[in-house]
């Protein structure tokens, strides 16, 4: 924050008090205005803290934007990260990234050379085998702030490739207080659970009776020590089982704190998901755009497989968010049972088609009227429509995949393909259990 000048002479004039009076009316306005219409964000705390306060029209609904643990979790989850993340300006809004750490993507060794003597240490290098990308991590000089690293970099090095090791969130919602109903598992026509979904979130309890057999393999990407099971993934992967998903891979990039996952982990996932030859990728998780992880989703995609993402919960006017909004990638926003969007869901670019995401059973509720919403939760139902379609990567999959997705979902919204609902609802007959009167897909 740039220092004010200390006046050499301190004088009082009449109409100071006036002045004074005026200054704080102004503040207290902005202060009001604050609380009661979204803004550009700058403070993450304030931005937390208003979002918690928010409260949804009607009485059918609990907090809207985002209910207070989850608000807390991220504002607790800043704090802890304290001197490892500053905030990177991206556009209209700022996002965390790792302090003092550059990624470079496929260097060479004159790049390299050009980093040490702008005084930038290497810290870590390895390669992503089956996306054939080399990932040097750089620490920049002591107290240089990315941003400035970054310009420093590109401007010495042109040719080479920098980026932030910027930070992505889940992208999980308000719970819905009213009860509806659960949605049926989505399963082929003889009984069976088929389709094969690698689920790139936290970590999942594999003992959850939904789950029970579905998880052939889960493994830590994150920081954190071992695999660390939390709600969010466990939701997230009980929808793709109740949709037909009957296999899964579970990758836990959030295992070192439970609100933000950094690129270097959500590529090494993507990675493992192409090792595995898991043909359809879900990734409820959306941050900034990023050189490197839209490389890596460029390769997968060119591999033969399918990454489903979700669109974001950062509301109408907000940004695009990524992964969703990369060419190829099948974004996903959120209705209710009655195609009504999620008033959190973002618009725009990324948004390819909606899926019921919000009024969600999560697993084990047990007979309460605990439900969920969020983008987050719409991905996965799309991720198990198309596994169901596709039993293995292949050539021009994701194109096709998604063609395929464009012509099976029913227009909502304004005539023909919008940038609220994309091309409309992917429904299944579990969706229209409630009594929605749309015609079930085959």
């Amino acid at each position: 924050m740039r220092a004010s000048k200390k006046p050499a002479e301190r004088k009082i004039w009449p109409g100071a008090g006036a002045l004074a009076a005026l200054c704080l009316a102004c503040f207290a306005l902005a202060g009001a205005r604050a609380q009661t219409e979204p803004r550009p964000v700058g403070d993450f705390a304030d931005r937390i803290d208003r979002l918690s306060r928010f409260q949804m029209q009607g009485p059918e609904y609990g907090p809207r934007d985002m209910p207070a643990p989850r608000a807390a979790t991220l504002a607790a989850s800043e704090r802890r990260l304290g001197a490892s993340v500053e905030r990177m300006s991206f556009g209209a809004r700022d996002f965390p990234v790792r302090r003092e750490e550059v990624v470079g993507v496929d260097l060479n060794p004159a790049s390299l050379e050009r980093a040490r003597a702008l005084g930038f240490e290497p810290v870590r290098a390895w390669r992503l085998e089956s996306l054939d990308i080399r990932v040097d991590v750089l620490r920049a000089p002591r107290g240089q702030s990315v941003r400035r690293a970054l310009r420093r970099l590109r401007r010495g090095d042109p040719d080479g490739a920098y980026y932030p090791n910027a930070m992505f969130e889940l992208q999980e919602g308000a719970a819905v207080a009213r009860p509806l109903l659960p949605i049926a598992a989505g399963l082929a026509d003889d009984g069976r659970a088929v389709g094969l979904v690698g689920v790139i979130d936290t970590g999942v309890d594999p003992d959850i009776e939904e789950l029970a057999g579905a998880i052939l393999a889960q493994q830590n990407f994150g920081r954190g020590e071992r695999t660390t099971p939390r709600a969010h993934g466990a939701a997230v992967a009980a929808l793709a089982r109740r949709h037909g998903a009957g296999r899964l891979l579970v990758a836990d990039v959030f295992s070192g704190e439970p609100a933000f996952a950094d690129v270097e982990a959500v590529v090494r996932a993507l990675d493992w998901m192409a090792g595995k030859g898991v043909p359809v990728v879900n990734m409820s998780l959306a941050g900034p755009p990023n050189g490197l992880l839209e490389r890596a989703v460029a390769r997968a995609l060119a591999r033969g497989h399918v990454v489903v993402a979700a669109v974001g919960n950062q509301g109408p006017e907000a940004p695009p968010q990524y992964p969703a909004a990369y060419p190829g990638v099948i974004g996903v926003t959120a209705v209710d049972r009655e195609s009504r969007i999620y008033e959190r869901a973002n618009r725009g670019e990324g948004v390819d088609v909606s899926a019921v995401g919000v009024g969600v059973v999560p697993p084990q509720a047990q007979g309460t009227d605990e439900r969920l919403a969020g983008t987050s939760y719409a991905a996965p139902v799309v991720s198990a429509w198309l596994a169901r379609r596709l039993d293995e990567p292949r050539a021009g999959a994701a194109e096709q995949m998604r063609a395929l997705v464009m012509a099976a979902a029913i227009d909502l919204g304004e005539p023909g393909f919008d940038l609220v609902y994309g091309a409309g609802l992917l429904a299944e007959d579990a969706y229209l259990a409630a009594g929605a009167n749309r015609p079930a897909l085959q």
